[in-house]
């Protein structure tokens, strides 16, 4: 029985070495797995849950096969994320497209998920959304069913903080917060696709990883060195007799819609204020 186990356990290891390496070649999807300190065993879980969702043997992916396979029906947002996905515009996913923003929608915080939400339905990109928008985002996220007692109308006055007739970021996180179940899908689609990649376990201590990672950037760039070690990385450090993974914060935070967005609404106002003091100007001048 012995024997036999350990015979077992060689082929195991001799199978997982004698597996062809997994080669990306999108930049963006090598920029996030090396960001993320992902190997080769991350990229063959990843590669080979692609090919049991590929079920015609195909090489690549539609938008039926990528939600049926994780149990989700086609929604405004299953569909906004599949089109960020499909960075060609084919209409399907190769390997590399999978990898890229997988890996990036995989990461995202809760306010990631939320701007990602509020992008969705922000369709003429105006860092706010309008009546029409707001009933097009209730009648969709949750398939048509009923939120708000009333009409769409009052609902948007009880968020409009500011009565300006518009539903801005900070008062659509306040939705979210009265009404956590109209954005739960978009929540559980990330869940799924924690599920159908590296598992929950794994994403959860990388999300920890890189949080922590956050920290130590920002505690150099304000105190000109590390953070004190805790205890539990000292002891690492000395039985282990190694450094702790470094995390490229800045690809990955280059993605996320959260930060994306911010930067945007910054540059837009700067130009319009650009804008401004050069009509000023010109106007002065002809005076």
């Amino acid at each position: 029985k012995e024997k036999s186990a350990l015979s077992i356990m060689f082929a195991k290891c001799f199978k997982s070495l004698a597996r062809p390496t997994v080669k990306l070649q999108h930049p963006q999807a090598i920029k996030m797995t090396e960001a993320l300190g992902l190997n080769q065993r991350h990229l063959r879980i990843m590669r080979d849950q692609f090919d049991d969702i590929d079920v015609d043997g195909s090489g690549n992916i539609d938008a039926v096969e990528l939600f049926e396979a994780m149990g989700e029906v086609r929604s405004k947002i299953t569909e906004e994320l599949f089109a960020m996905m499909d960075m060609d515009g084919n209409a399907r996913l190769d390997f590399d497209e999978y990898v890229a923003v997988a890996l990036s929608y995989c990461m995202y915080t809760k306010d990631d998920i939320l701007r990602f939400c509020f992008d969705t339905f922000d369709k003429d990109k105006s860092n706010s959304i309008d009546e029409n928008e707001f009933m097009a985002l209730l009648s969709t996220v949750n398939n048509g069913a009923p939120l708000f007692p009333g009409n769409m109308g009052t609902a948007l006055m009880n968020f409009d903080s500011n009565d300006d007739g518009l539903i801005d970021f900070q008062e659509f996180k306040v939705i979210e917060t009265r009404y956590p179940m109209i954005f739960f899908p978009a929540f559980r689609l990330q869940d799924r696709m924690q599920q159908k990649t590296l598992g929950e376990t794994r994403w959860r201590d990388l999300m920890k990883s890189v949080q922590k990672q956050r920290f130590k950037n920002e505690h150099r760039r304000t105190h000109g060195r590390d953070p004190p070690l805790t205890y539990a990385e000292t002891v690492q450090k000395v039985v282990c007799c190694k450094r702790p993974k470094e995390y490229d914060i800045q690809v990955i935070d280059s993605k996320r819609p959260s930060i994306t967005s911010a930067i945007e609404a910054a540059e837009k106002k700067k130009a319009i204020m650009e804008g401004g003091k050069k009509k000023r100007s010109s106007q002065a001048e002809d005076d």
